[in-house]
């Protein structure tokens, strides 16, 4: 599973159109078309439903990173020079010759990891699990399992399909990486259909859950919601800025619910409103961190990068905007509701 067999297979059929496609798929994998969708379902469609959406897809993209770092494996332009890489060689990098797995069920040569692992790899650019594909499940498989609605389900299936096919044609992933990637997101997915189906979700938006004092169910949501990931984050595992990312989204949710503004969707003017003062926020917020003197080199400039443009995005555009409506929280135990 780790030969290049398959990516040679896709790649005779090479032409400037479907290069150009399949870059394009991918590139609904990247981060800056990832937070502009979520961004539009979270701020534009549905308050409640797209903080479940972006908890699920955060808890995936982290378990992949996490995967990735533990793996520390090749891609497959690294280790076959016969394979067309676009562009994914690094300035001054060469391919390896015949550095692929030589059968079907063995792991890539010693060699070709140690190589691989010699140049400077960021987390999320190790090979296992494939990360645009357990992103794409994560979003549209997770926004079918929170709307609930059969056409988001076989639009799901689609895309998955396209990045799966997209992944292997670019020589980004072997075909392990990509069947680990559909296994470990299918999973949180699962299991967030589970939770979802058995628990009262409406909950995780009324005050008193969070009250140790009025709900038991409180300690495990701050375990699930802030203990493990920082305890993911301690153990060096993992992309930090993508963990403090979900903790940055779990306070604000807890700050709006705790002021107890509207989750109500508002009328289009204001998922408008709100859409766009987010985005304007987080892009400013972004530029403003870079400028900020320090080693962006060291451990504590992805945790700043990661934490405040997201918890801003996610707290401060919904408040701004919930002065606006008039409808308020009616403050409700859960055992009330």
């Amino acid at each position: 599973m780790f030969q290049t067999d398959i990516n040679h297979f896709l790649q005779r059929y090479s032409s400037d159109w479907l290069d150009a496609f399949m870059i394009g798929v991918s590139w609904t994998g990247g981060q800056t078309f990832l937070v502009g969708v979520l961004c539009l379902i979270v701020l534009g469609v549905d308050l409640k439903r797209g903080f479940l959406l972006l908890q699920m897809f955060l808890i995936t993209v982290i378990a992949t990173d996490v995967f990735k770092t533990v793996f520390e494996l090749p891609r497959p332009f690294f280790v076959d020079d016969t394979l067309m890489s676009f562009g994914a060689l690094k300035e001054g990098m060469s391919a390896l010759v015949g550095g692929a797995a030589q059968s079907f069920m063995a792991w890539p040569p010693e060699q070709s990891i140690e190589a691989f692992r010699a140049h400077d790899w960021t987390p999320g650019e190790y090979g296992l699990p494939s990360g645009h594909v357990t992103s794409a499940v994560a979003l549209w498989g997770g926004m079918a399992l929170v709307f609930r609605k059969k056409r988001i389900g076989l639009f799901a299936i689609l895309m998955i399909v396209l990045m799966v096919i997209s992944r292997l044609y670019l020589a980004r992933h072997f075909l392990a990486d990509i069947l680990a990637g559909l296994g470990l997101s299918f999973f949180i997915l699962l299991i967030s259909a589970i939770l979802l189906n058995r628990m009262n979700w409406q909950k995780l938006f009324l005050p008193g859950s969070y009250s140790l004092s009025e709900d038991r169910g409180a300690i495990g949501l701050f375990f699930a919601g802030f203990i493990l990931p920082v305890a993911v984050l301690l153990s060096g595992e993992g992309h930090s800025g993508r963990i403090v990312a979900l903790l940055a989204v779990n306070l604000a949710l807890i700050g709006l619910v705790g002021i107890e503004i509207s989750f109500e969707a508002g009328k289009y003017w204001q998922r408008a409103l709100r859409v766009v003062l987010g985005i304007g926020l987080y892009v400013v917020l972004n530029e403003l961190v870079k400028i900020i003197p320090m080693d962006q080199s060291g451990p504590i400039y992805p945790l700043i990068k990661g934490f405040v443009p997201v918890f801003i995005l996610f707290f401060a555009a919904p408040l701004l905007v919930s002065f606006t409506m008039r409808e308020r929280v009616v403050n409700l135990t859960p055992s009330q509701h």
